[in-house]
């Protein structure tokens, strides 16, 4: 099992849940953040401007490991606006799952 996390573009949220509700992927968590990525040739490296902060969403969703990929690609095609900050997905190993009403474990729970 993995826990994908992804910093997308508001924008691009509606997007992202029809293209993962078509692949059978209906339950993910979103929260707002904020992103400051820092760019070579800024004037000031190093240093962080209260404006330069851009809105997104943190979106984390569990997967089977069959559903991987499948899922990666999905939530690039669906965010890719070819500019800057359209986000980033980071893959970390889930090591359990349960759900907390029925009890169920791992795979079965997500």
């Amino acid at each position: 099992m993995k826990l994908i996390q992804a910093v997308i573009r508001p924008s691009a949220l509606n997007t992202l849940r029809a293209a993962l509700t078509a692949m059978g992927i209906g339950g993910l968590s979103i929260a707002d953040s904020a992103a400051c990525e820092w760019t070579p040739g800024d004037e000031q490296p190093g240093v962080i401007h209260h404006d330069v902060f851009q809105p997104n969403m943190r979106i984390e969703l569990a997967v089977v490991d069959g559903d991987l990929e499948r899922a990666i690609e999905a939530i690039s095609d669906a965010v890719r606006g070819e500019k800057l900050q359209d986000g980033k997905i980071f893959v970390v190993n889930l090591a359990q799952a349960r759900r907390i009403r029925t009890g169920e474990t791992d795979d079965k729970a997500i």
